[in-house]
């Protein structure tokens, strides 16, 4: 016979959810990394909302280690997904992150950006810019 289930209430819900989070009382989070690894990815689509989000999961931190690790070290890293939503993952499940719904915002987005090209009087031919720019980056890279 199956174990009875328990019941868990909305409090004790509330609860669990808020030390998952680092925000119960004494579960804040060491540092960047773990708060990071705790949480997945930070919704980043609004400037202030990571390190707000950041700063609400760990103590002593400055705005410049927020900013150190999405500018400098690049440990956070940001992503277009989808709907257009921008969030800021661990930089080694970047590759997870670009493999799911990266790629079917990928074309359309860049369809977006040769017809903005175009209407902006920009260039006549949006996506043969494109191209363009691409394979000239491309050869800087490989420079």
């Amino acid at each position: 016979m199956p174990a009875p289930v328990r019941e868990i209430s909305d409090a004790e819900g509330r609860a669990r959810l808020a030390v998952r989070h680092g925000l119960g009382p004494g579960c804040a989070f060491s540092s960047i990394a773990s708060a990071t690894a705790g949480m997945t990815a930070w919704h980043a689509t609004e400037l202030p909302s990571v390190h707000l989000a950041i700063h609400a999961r760990t103590r002593g931190l400055s705005v410049e280690d927020v900013d150190a690790a999405l500018n400098q070290d690049r440990s956070l890293v940001k992503q277009l997904s989808m709907r257009r939503t921008l969030f800021a993952v661990d930089r080694a499940l970047l590759p997870a992150v670009i493999a799911g719904p990266g790629q079917r915002v990928a074309g359309p987005e860049r369809r977006r950006l040769a017809k903005e090209l175009v209407a902006a009087g920009l260039v006549e031919d949006g996506e043969k810019w494109l191209a363009a720019a691409e394979s000239e980056v491309l050869e800087l890279l490989d420079a």
